[in-house]
């Protein structure tokens, strides 16, 4: 995609506005696994040519090599990415990949639907959307950690 700045204009405030929220709801999800007496690390933002957080995730309760640890990744998803095209879009996803790299859970509101995406620019909008993100059963999200590890 090529580089749009009324497009970075609208999604720099949206990561700006949610970004400490992603961050707990990631150290959330963290606590969860500890619980469950895993071991983690992060969450770091691995923010790039995205807006991303990951938090690593061994379920022996030990840290070991980063080959074999399950990830969990929030990313602001960005509608030209998947589309292109010219619109504005944004949605929440929350992907859990195994130590293979295989998407073990996946969580986007609305996902392959035509309410995929809210305007970056809709603030109200935006904000609805990580109402619904945040408000999500992320109870099982250990269990998937513990089947992505045998994968």
């Amino acid at each position: 995609m090529a580089f749009d700045k009324d497009y970075l204009e609208a999604l720099e405030p949206v990561a700006a506005a949610y970004r400490d929220r992603i961050e707990e709801y990631v150290r959330e999800i963290g606590e969860l696994c500890k619980a469950r007496g895993f071991a983690l690390e992060g969450p770091w933002d691995i923010s790039a040519d995205n807006y991303e957080w990951t938090l690593l995730v061994w379920i022996s309760g030990q840290v070991e090599d980063s080959s074999r640890a399950v990830s969990v990744n929030v990313v602001i998803d960005e509608q030209r990415d998947y589309e292109g095209g010219e619109g504005f879009g944004m949605n929440f996803g929350l992907t859990a990949y195994g130590p293979d790299g295989t998407t073990v859970g996946e969580l986007r509101p609305f996902n392959f639907s035509e309410d995929v995406w809210v305007d970056a620019r809709d603030e109200a909008a935006v904000a609805e959307r990580w109402a619904i993100f945040e408000g999500s059963d992320t109870s099982n999200i250990p269990d998937l950690m513990c089947k992505g590890a045998k994968a």
